[in-house]
């Protein structure tokens, strides 16, 4: 499946009348991805549950597992370019606006990204 078919598939009955610059949705789905891949690799073959949002000028998405957590300090910035893999919440920094991370119970990531393109916004 291509992303603009994913994209498709995961945005559009979210997002339907509000109207959401493609590269904001690009960037949500990006993060979105991550977080689902984090969570279906460290949720211990529990549920993943992915939610997304519009709220007036700002979309909001929360993924959510019930594995063990992060194994790795959600605070690290990037790890070095010798790893083959964890970039994924660096990515997710990157792209959203706000990325807050709970690990008390699994692991629930919640982000939000203003609806302007980032050129819009510069």
């Amino acid at each position: 499946m291509s992303p603009s078919e994913s994209s498709a598939g995961i945005c559009g009955p979210t997002l339907p009348s509000t109207p959401v610059p493609a590269d904001t949705t690009a960037d949500v789905l990006l993060a979105v991805q991550e977080a689902a891949q984090n969570g279906v690799c460290t949720g211990a073959g529990h549920a993943v549950h992915v939610a997304v949002w519009p709220q007036g000028r700002v979309v909001s998405a929360s993924v959510k597992d019930y594995g063990e957590g992060l194994a790795d300090d959600p605070s690290r910035v990037c790890p070095p370019a010798w790893n083959t893999h964890g970039r994924g919440l660096h990515l997710m920094r990157r792209v959203m606006d706000r990325v807050a991370i709970d690990c008390s119970d699994g692991t629930s990531v919640c982000m939000r990204r203003h609806s302007l393109s980032r050129s819009q916004s510069a």
